[in-house]
């Protein structure tokens, strides 16, 4: 993809990487939203304490399927809030 700018192409790896933070583990689980899957990635960032790189296959394998995680943890906000 030479032909793409810079930021297209980071733009289109980081949407990538949302879907793989957005994939299905289990056989029966759903797909979660695009929101938890960048909720994956500012998590991945506030944990490690550093920026998450999209075309690191190190920083993609760490994020795969944990959107999962932040639906349960935002509905378990909703849950214990009321």
């Amino acid at each position: 993809m030479w032909f793409l700018s810079e930021r297209k192409r980071y733009v289109r790896a980081m949407l990538k990487a949302i879907n793989k933070a957005r994939e299905p583990v289990w056989i029966d689980e759903k797909q979660q939203s695009k929101t938890d899957g960048l909720r994956a990635i500012k998590r991945f960032e506030r944990v490690n304490k550093t920026k998450f790189y999209p075309f690191d296959k190190r920083h993609i394998e760490m994020i795969h399927g944990n959107a999962r995680y932040e639906h349960f943890f935002r509905k378990a906000g909703y849950i214990f809030r009321r």
